[in-house]
């Protein structure tokens, strides 16, 4: 029996199940899948959905009330920490908050902002190394392109991590477009000659400090950036 289920473990944690995920479904202890699966390595895609479920709260694993609490008041903090720093009114932490608010993800625990715009997405993260401290390691990035121009996916993967000074160790899994791209933007031109590229990092720290110098250069409350 003990083979079948180290088996089984190793087969859910190939498709991207987390330990606590695995232990539930086998009724196993917790130490021996982690040792059943430590040497099974996952892909960045499966490592950044594990981290958003796990910050999300959902699911099967929601905490106790004070829990809820507790993490409620961290995430309060954080804002108050953003409205503090926004008070300096230093350009680069202004500017990386303004280009949040139009164009950033409005997630609870994941800062996530697309654009098609290499520089502008330079500027953000210029604006994360500077003031959150993000190391390369911990940005992910997400492209969304067409390849009815004889392109190659790896033209469109060069071109993004060139601009933005990263390597593939940062790619996820792109989305491509098959269309024509006439037939999707007929009339329009071609404005994204290199797709859209989406830069993620998924830190609750970051993005609720964001949110507080938001709230504080706009001079309003928004209560569901805490609760979304």
């Amino acid at each position: 029996m003990r083979v079948e289920e180290k088996a089984k473990a190793r087969e859910f944690r190939k498709e991207g199940k987390s330990i606590r995920e695995i232990t539930r479904l086998l009724n196993v202890a917790k130490s021996s899948v982690s040792v059943w699966v430590r040497d099974i390595k996952l892909t960045k895609e499966q490592e950044l959905n594990l981290i958003e479920r796990n910050n999300g709260n959902s699911g099967p694993y929601i905490g106790s009330s004070a829990n809820k609490e507790k993490n409620l008041e961290i995430r309060k903090k954080y804002q108050e920490e953003g409205k503090i720093e926004a008070r300096k009114k230093e350009w680069l932490f202004v500017a990386g908050c303004m280009l949040y608010w139009g164009e950033g993800s409005k997630r609870r625990n994941t800062v996530g902002l697309a654009n098609s715009d290499p520089y502008l997405l330079k500027l953000f993260l210029k604006f994360l190394y500077n003031y959150f401290d993000v190391k390369k390691e911990e940005i992910s990035v997400f492209l969304q392109y067409h390849v009815d121009d004889g392109q190659t996916n790896e033209y469109y993967e060069n071109f993004w991590l060139k601009e933005l000074n990263l390597t593939k160790e940062n790619l996820c899994k792109s989305n491509i477009d098959h269309r024509p791209r006439t037939s999707v933007h007929k009339g329009k031109g071609r404005k994204c000659l290199y797709g859209c590229c989406t830069v993620f990092v998924y830190r609750t720290d970051i993005v609720q400090k964001i949110y507080g110098g938001i709230q504080e250069i706009g001079g309003f409350e928004k209560e569901n950036w805490l609760k979304n």
